[in-house]
């Protein structure tokens, strides 16, 4: 074996043996006694379209669709190369399944801490946008649902979700585009042991991104922002008592019983979503117009559809005839490399969900994170076939417990034509998974094939 191989085994083995590395489960467990806390909604897992789960959470340099405004509020402006008409719109969903196959076992956190039982977990994404020449918006809303229970049998229905809405527009012949757009977080809690309470939170932040599209060389790079807004949130609370302590001083508190002698639990002052930045890199190898010019004139075609002719039909120009017979027969296969570091702030007096229900500090850290996404696709079968593997490092927010890897695969399969009148549109069936110590999560979804 050469040396640049072994050199090169060497290095690979190393980073799988850090990524997959074991820590000691978090220690700080006193109890929570006032309600000077947060809870911290951040988490590291990737949960969101089938294509960006299966690339690893690798897309901010790739930003194409209303499926990348997460990653890179600039992907409601970028036009892809298959886009054909004016106004251009995109719509999409998937289904998941956080923690299929691990049942009980399940590290939904990385605290390293199993002894919590996530049940009926489900996660769905919608995602859309429009397009009109040069400008797009659009938005997308993600949703988690599961029902924890502690090991002492007390169990909470938790709803939590993310809304993005962002506009965009493409710069200079489509070498830069830019987006810009707000992100709102909501989770709604209830505690089944605990009388007529119903805890809800909303926040806000912004958003904003960017994308590079070099010409000259299949490249994209792409960054990313997300800043909270302390001064945009709301609570509300139903149920909730003000108790007196010993010392003489109040907390707020959901309680099992009609009074404060009953137990309960020391609601949060409210939630917190940490600010983020990505940086993303994405190299194409194919024949594909990856970063061509989105050209109206060359498009022209699209808004009368058809050219009226001398005696009364409507037929296809000389041009237009050139132009599509030039896009169905070009080579589709290609290989999509994309590669993303992810920087997220601390959270301050934050717990996560698990800690609030068991009113123990199981602290988040009050220090940026760093995680690495990486993903490579590739159109394996042309038009017929797409594949997609990846994986990336995913800190915990807990202090001192290291980082967890994940390894994600995923496809896109042609499956057949609707034919109504002279329109047809093709479906394709998508599934993607997501694997990692204590977790696991697949789903899929039906779409359009591009």
């Amino acid at each position: 074996m050469r040396k640049k191989q072994k050199l090169l085994l060497i290095i690979v083995t190393g980073f799988v043996v850090f990524l997959f590395r074991t820590y000691p489960a978090n220690s700080q467990s006193t109890r929570i006694d006032s309600n000077n806390y947060v809870i911290d909604t951040y988490n590291g897992l990737q949960l969101g379209s089938l294509r960006v789960v299966s690339l690893g959470g690798a897309y901010t340099a790739i930003a194409e669709r209303s499926q990348g405004i997460e990653a890179n509020p600039a992907s409601v402006a970028q036009r892809v190369w298959y886009s054909q008409y004016l106004f251009d719109y995109d719509v999409g969903y998937a289904y998941l399944k956080p923690g299929l196959f691990v049942g009980e076992d399940m590290d939904y956190d990385n605290d390293k801490d199993r002894s919590f039982d996530y049940s009926n977990f489900i996660a769905g994404v919608l995602f859309a946008s429009l397009r009109a020449g040069s400008a797009g918006g659009g938005g997308t809303t993600k949703i988690q649902r599961y029902i924890l229970v502690d090991g002492s049998g007390r169990q909470a229905n938790v709803w939590h979700g993310t809304v993005d809405v962002a506009f965009g527009y493409n710069f200079k012949q489509d070498f830069i585009v830019a987006g810009v757009g707000l992100q709102f977080d909501f989770l709604n809690i209830h505690v089944q042991e605990m009388k007529n309470n119903s805890l809800g939170f909303l926040y806000a932040g912004a958003i904003g991104g960017i994308l590079f599209r070099i010409k000259r060389i299949p490249l994209r790079i792409g960054a990313s922002i997300h800043l909270p807004m302390p001064g945009v949130h709301k609570m509300w609370d139903y149920g909730v008592v003000e108790c007196t302590k010993q010392n003489g001083s109040t907390i707020k508190k959901i309680l099992s019983g009609e009074n404060c002698s009953s137990e309960g639990l020391a609601i949060p002052n409210g939630i917190s979503h940490p600010w983020t930045f990505r940086l993303g890199f994405a190299w194409f190898i194919g024949k594909l117009p990856w970063n061509e010019d989105w050209n109206l004139e060359k498009r022209n075609y699209e808004y009368s559809n058809k050219v009226p002719m001398t005696d009364g039909t409507y037929a296809w120009s000389p041009w237009q005839t050139e132009y599509l017979m030039g896009r169905s027969e070009i080579d589709r296969r290609y290989i999509l490399i994309s590669f993303d570091i992810n920087l997220v702030g601390g959270t301050k007096d934050g717990v996560g969900m698990e800690g609030f229900l068991t009113q123990t500090w199981k602290r988040s850290t009050e220090s940026p994170t760093v995680s690495i996404h990486g993903g490579i696709e590739s159109e394996v079968w042309a038009d017929r076939l797409i594949i997609r593997l990846g994986g990336y490092a995913e800190p915990s927010r807990f202090k001192r417990l290291g980082y967890r890897g994940h390894g994600t695969f995923g496809f896109d399969l042609k499956l057949f034509s609707i034919c109504w009148g002279s329109s047809k549109m093709t479906l394709r069936g998508s599934a993607g998974l997501d694997a990692a110590p204590g977790y696991f999560n697949a789903g899929f979804s039906i779409g359009f094939w591009k």
